[in-house]
């Protein structure tokens, strides 16, 4: 039990961490982030039949991909998830931003399967589609994403590395990869009770489009001309710095994220942000 809910609850928090032609459009990413390398550490390290929990994440600020929008809002991600011993996987969850309108922008549904190469589950392997419902009815937004992974996770559990693929299409198409790698330190434990260091980061690189503006003259006319080109390189790079502790069926995190986001084309200098979160869950295991 112990030893599930540490590579669990490491993954319960994913801070949006999106990039987007608008900045709604891709704001989904990092929740298909958060869902597919959560369900994937319970499916490497659990022994039960079922598996169910529930959770809520909090971010004190709100960035896409690392850019600040010139919002200040805080936002929180509500999430449900069932695994089971055979390697399926479900989840539902959504995202309320304080200053958008609508506040809930979105409800995704996920389904997926994953297994182990190895028996001793260091080499792990899972694909899974989402769907996505938002509460606005914004043209050319992404409404279903396929996604397909490999990772590897050390023998006891406290060093892992993920390289995952996700194709996104609906409204429009993309194509993302992202590379995640943590390790973990333990600090403390006492029977059921444990507290933990987790670093991490991750790495995001996905095919964007890029929209640049230009003055010509008709005459002595000047005239606007918009082009758009798709660029595929690095996003962004995330390092978290998560402090975690566990009680039986009970966690919770505290962490800090600095984004390291990379200028495309026809954008300008971009600073580093960073943000504070909180994250809270419960899990239930199940013959």
């Amino acid at each position: 039990m112990q030893r599930v809910k540490k590579l669990l609850f490491f993954l319960l928090l994913a801070p949006l961490a999106l990039f987007s032609q608008t900045d709604e459009v891709d704001e989904f990413i990092d929740d298909l982030l958060g869902e597919e390398d959560l369900i994937k550490e319970i499916i490497k390290a659990s022994s039960t039949h079922h598996l169910i929990q529930i959770g809520v994440d909090y971010n004190d600020k709100t960035y896409f991909s690392g850019r600040d929008i010139g919002i200040d809002q805080f936002h929180l991600i509500p999430r449900i998830s069932y695994v089971n011993s055979k390697g399926f996987f479900s989840s539902i969850s959504g995202v309320y931003y304080s200053e958008f309108t609508p506040k809930w922008d979105y409800t995704s549904l996920l389904v997926g399967y994953g297994k182990s190469f190895d028996k001793q589950k260091k080499f792990n392997w899972a694909v899974s589609y989402a769907r996505y419902i938002y509460s606005n009815d914004i043209e050319g937004l992404f409404e279903n994403a396929i996604s397909g992974s490999l990772d590897y996770l050390s023998k006891n559990k406290n060093f892992g590395t993920t390289i995952e693929s996700t194709f996104l299409f609906g409204g429009d198409n993309s194509f993302q990869l992202t590379s995640t790698t943590f390790k973990e330190f333990e600090l403390y434990k006492n029977g059921s009770f444990e507290i933990s260091l987790r670093p991490q980061i991750e790495i995001i690189i996905a095919q964007q489009t890029i929209e640049q503006i230009r003055i010509d003259r008709d005459g002595t006319i000047p005239v606007i001309v918009y082009t758009q080109n798709n660029e595929f390189g690095l996003i962004n790079t995330e390092l978290k710095l998560p402090i975690q502790a566990s009680y039986n069926s009970f966690d919770i995190e505290l962490g800090y994220t600095v984004n390291l986001p990379n200028a495309l084309p026809g954008e300008g200098t971009l600073n580093s942000t960073g943000f504070f979160n909180v994250s809270l869950s419960y899990t239930m295991l199940f013959d």
